[in-house]
């Protein structure tokens, strides 16, 4: 609920809306912005340490505590909470794709040698798609929508990870488009907000 309304009221950091929130809403810090400054100090912070989070040592450690974490129920029950949470939509990476400028900055880091990986890891991840098995079954429940713009242009979208991608590159609500299938009108968004405004006068429609 509280994500559903800093979404639709919108973010004065953001320059979506009036609120004063610094997260998307909910547990944790989902979608809090960090001043240069604080990362540069939690930056530093960590340079002495680099090194040592390579050794075997660490490596061990970390895996010592991940086998006594799934011991613990508590912990367990928390992390199926935490998994329901954010499934499908509620992931905050949901709908969203690599860019290329992304994808080239890995590309590069991998070449110039910042990021290396052990030929022991290699062998794993070549394994592994090896091993992968493609679905070739058609998913049935995806639902096909009709979203009709304020001056009547129709688009076709297939999925709500299409959806949200469609509403993102048009700069309207999506969770507003996700739950109304009438037209929207003033009383449906915050006119407060720069997305809200563009989202009157769209519907939905299921096919």
């Amino acid at each position: 609920m509280e994500k559903e309304l800093i979404t639709i009221i919108g973010r004065k950091d953001l320059h979506t809306g009036c609120l004063c929130n610094f997260t998307n809403g909910g547990e944790g810090t989902s979608g809090i912005i960090q001043s240069e400054k604080t990362k540069n100090k939690r930056k530093k912070s960590l340079l002495p340490h680099r090194e040592y989070f390579k050794t075997e040592e660490f490596s061990l450690k970390m895996k010592e505590i991940a086998k006594e974490r799934i011991k613990n129920k508590d912990y367990i029950a928390k992390m199926k909470i935490l998994s329901e949470k954010y499934k499908g939509s509620g992931n905050p990476m949901f709908g969203k794709t690599t860019i290329d400028k992304q994808k080239e900055s890995v590309k590069n880091a991998h070449l110039s040698g910042k990021i290396k990986i052990s030929e022991e890891g290699r062998r794993k991840i070549n394994e592994s798609l090896k091993n992968r098995k493609k679905n070739t079954k058609k998913r049935s429940d995806i639902k096909n929508y009709v979203l009709i713009s304020p001056v009547c242009v129709e688009y076709l979208v297939s999925g709500n990870a299409n959806l949200q991608k469609f509403c993102s590159e048009n700069k309207i609500q999506y969770q507003i488009i996700r739950k109304k299938n009438n037209v929207i009108t003033n009383k449906d968004i915050n006119e407060n907000s720069i997305t809200g405004k563009n989202t009157i006068g769209w519907q939905k429609i299921i096919k």
